[in-house]
């Protein structure tokens, strides 16, 4: 099988490449990126934008059986983030429509997309509204991928991901940054308190080992032109995440202490995934517990000191 991932040097590319490998050591993978990453990994790779027009003869050269397009921008002016996600998409899509062979094409999107959830769980045939404009590009993703399978029948299948955790996640994320600094407090054994935001909302947390086969059986199972919704279709509030950081770290004899600041108040409070459709579509159900999760990011930390 051969399988092209775009966005392949971040978090969940190069989770989902490791994955692979393991799962099929056979496995040609292409890996395309605006920028050169660390080699962890054997497999060829290719530094092109993806709005490049020589986007087009890089697909066909390689002729994947599977796309899987992770590749996105989540900060920056609307300009920037609508070139990065919305017409990059655009112009890959245009490239596979050249391609004289079946792909089957995976969209990884954002529960950012949803935004302000009109309840929760949050299902996939319920109204978006997005808070911010990653969020709302990430959403014209969506329906322009979905627009490319209704007018030109091709095999898209869109993943609306919560909130994943796992080894090796950015410390720009609540639980990444919370690990680190309690890592660092614990070598350091300072004993001041660490200071976070408004951790009164609540999330949906999934294990980066459940988000690969949710991937691996969407490529089986999933139906062309469908969204899934992926994640646990647990709350967790975001105390409860910390105590949980605090809870599963292998030294129980130090005291951590922690602040957070209940002023400045998330503009999405409650956001929770109804997974039931991926579940029932993708045979899929998660295996890992949020406690699985953490204990398992604590032990990589601290064996690998």
């Amino acid at each position: 099988m051969k399988y092209l991932i775009t966005g392949h040097n971040g978090f969940i590319g190069q989770t989902y490449i490791k994955h692979l490998l393991e799962k099929e050591s056979a496995s040609n993978i292409l890996g395309l990126s605006r920028s050169k990453g660390l080699d962890r990994y054997d497999i060829n790779e290719k530094i092109i934008e993806l709005t490049d027009e020589r986007l087009s003869e890089e697909i066909a050269a390689f002729a994947p059986d599977v796309i899987i397009h992770l590749a996105s921008s989540r900060f920056g002016a609307l300009e920037n983030l609508f070139l990065s996600n919305v017409k990059a998409t655009e112009n890959l899509l245009n490239a596979v429509l050249k391609i004289n062979k079946p792909v089957k094409i995976i969209i990884i999107g954002s529960s950012a997309e949803i935004g302000l959830p009109i309840k929760n769980p949050s299902s996939e045939n319920d109204k978006c509204n997005p808070v911010d404009y990653y969020g709302l590009t990430k959403l014209m993703q969506s329906e322009l991928a979905h627009q490319y399978y209704l007018k030109h029948n091709i095999e898209v299948i869109r993943l609306r991901l919560f909130n994943i955790l796992g080894v090796g996640m950015p410390d720009s994320l609540l639980a990444g940054r919370a690990i680190k600094l309690f890592h660092e407090t614990l070598i350091s054994k300072d004993s001041q308190a660490i200071q976070f935001g408004d951790l009164s909302s609540y999330r949906d947390y999934l294990d980066k080992r459940d988000l690969c086969s949710a991937i691996d059986l969407s490529i089986l199972h999933g139906k062309a032109g469908e969204l899934y919704h992926i994640g646990s279709g647990i709350k967790t509030q975001g105390t409860h995440l910390i105590n949980q950081i605090i809870a599963t770290c292998p030294d129980k004899l130090y005291d951590f202490q922690y602040h957070f600041d209940s002023d400045k108040k998330s503009l999405v409070p409650h956001q929770i995934a109804d997974v039931s459709k991926a579940k029932n579509d993708l045979r899929w159900e998660p295996s890992f517990s949020l406690n699985d999760t953490l204990t398992w990011m604590w032990n990589h930390l601290l064996n690998s000191e």
